[in-house]
């Protein structure tokens, strides 16, 4: 093994080992034998599979265990829009905790629960579960089924304009992966007799 690679496994081993100690350790206590195997069992499994990964996408081995070139999705970023979603989502975020914040402190509280259904237009699965962890992190909103397209959001507040931001959230991912919403489709007009 060449000391670059045993150098980079030993590091991602000593990674992997904190991490399963903070999430083992219970303060003033260390975890006992059989949390040491069971951590050091994690961390070989852990090991084993990030090496067989990079070894498959030709990492480790060379080109020769490059795979296809339709395996693996790649979607084209625009990277210059990514600070703008986040930009957006920053203030809208800020904007919603402190509208949910006076809400719950008003003591009438002026809450209208209830859940939306939106259609959405984004064209690939990927960027429609993006926009669905999106709204979830937005107070007053929670994504409760995406299926076929549709986003069913559970809302505090159904008077709020909800659909809206989802829009503009929409078209801001669709900016991100490059890929331009599909438009809405307009209902079939009934067959005229």
């Amino acid at each position: 093994m060449k000391p670059v690679v045993f150098k980079r496994l030993l590091a991602a081993a000593l990674a992997l080992a904190g991490v399963w100690l903070l999430l083992l350790r219970q303060p003033g206590v260390w975890p006992g034998a059989d949390g040491w195997l069971l951590g050091a069992l994690a961390v070989a499994l852990a090991l084993w599979a990030r090496q067989r990964c990079m070894a498959v996408a030709g990492h480790v081995h060379g080109p020769a265990c490059t795979l296809p070139t339709d395996f693996l999705p790649s979607p084209r970023l625009r990277w210059r829009a990514l600070p703008r979603l986040l930009g957006v989502f920053a203030w809208q975020s800020l904007l919603g905790a402190l509208d949910v914040t006076r809400r719950v402190c008003t003591p009438r509280m002026p809450l209208q629960p209830g859940l939306l259904e939106l259609p959405l237009h984004l064209p690939d699965e990927g960027q429609q579960v993006l926009l669905a962890l999106l709204v979830s992190l937005m107070p007053g909103t929670l994504a409760a089924r995406l299926e076929d397209g549709r986003l069913t959001l559970h809302a505090l507040d159904t008077r709020l304009p909800i659909e809206s931001e989802v829009r503009r959230l929409e078209a801001l991912v669709a900016a991100l992966y490059a890929s331009a919403p599909a438009p809405a489709t307009a209902p079939e007009p009934p067959p005229q007799p």
